[in-house]
This record gives C-alpha cells, sequence and structure tokens, in this order.
C-alpha cells in the first residue's frame, strides 16, 4: 500500500517527535515519531534504501521511498504547522498529485 503522510511540526495533540498519549497519565502509551512511522511503512512495503530521498518543497520538509514492493511509494511531509495543517494550493496539488500518480489497475471496492 502505497502512503503518504502529512504532519504537523508544530503539533501538540500528536508531536511529530514521538511521546506519550492517552486519556489520564495512568493509561499513557508511548507513540512513535512521524519519521519512525514512515520508515516503518517503507520497510513494510520492502523499500530499496533505508533512508528516504529528500524532496525540495516550498515549505517544510518532504522525502519519498520510490520502487518498492509492488509498485509501491512512501512519502512524507511535515509542515511548520499545529495539529490543524494549513491546505495550501501547493500542499493540496501535493496530495491530489501523490493519489492521482498511483496506479490504477485494481479492480473496484465493492
Amino acid at each position: 500500500m502505497s502512503i503518504y503522510r502529512l504532519h504537523g511540526l508544530c503539533d501538540r495533540a500528536m508531536c511529530c517527535g514521538g511521546g506519550l498519549r492517552g486519556l489520564k497519565p495512568a493509561l499513557f502509551a508511548p507513540y512513535p515519531s512521524a519519521s519512525a512511522t514512515v520508515a516503518r511503512w517503507a520497510g513494510r512495503n520492502s523499500c530499496p534504501t533505508e533512508k528516504a530521498e529528500r524532496v525540495s518543497v516550498p515549505r517544510g520538509e518532504a522525502g519519498r521511498w520510490l520502487n518498492c514492493e509492488d509498485r509501491t511509494v512512501v512519502q512524507y511531509r511535515w509542515l511548520p504547522d499545529p495539529h490543524a495543517i494549513t491546505f495550501t494550493d501547493e500542499v493540496f496539488g501535493s496530495i491530489v498529485d501523490f493519489i492521482s500518480t498511483r496506479d490504477r489497475d485494481l479492480p473496484p471496492m465493492r
């Protein structure tokens, strides 16, 4: 499965660097960083390199793994935003481009 992970670097609800999350302190559980999460997806998709190829973007940071198993792609974008990401035309366009370039050879879901 191809993955596009979008995350705000200033997100205090789900910190980009990972942390603890739960309803109350006694129930807190650790969660991984956004970088560790996309790297895990790259591993699951048998991507050919350990590190992502960095991609130049106007705002924030981006990277991707190409040529993964079954022609999948793992891509990420970190924006200098809080939990509510600002969807500029450029950010929205990158999402549409990602979705529209995925292969469509699977049968439709029923």
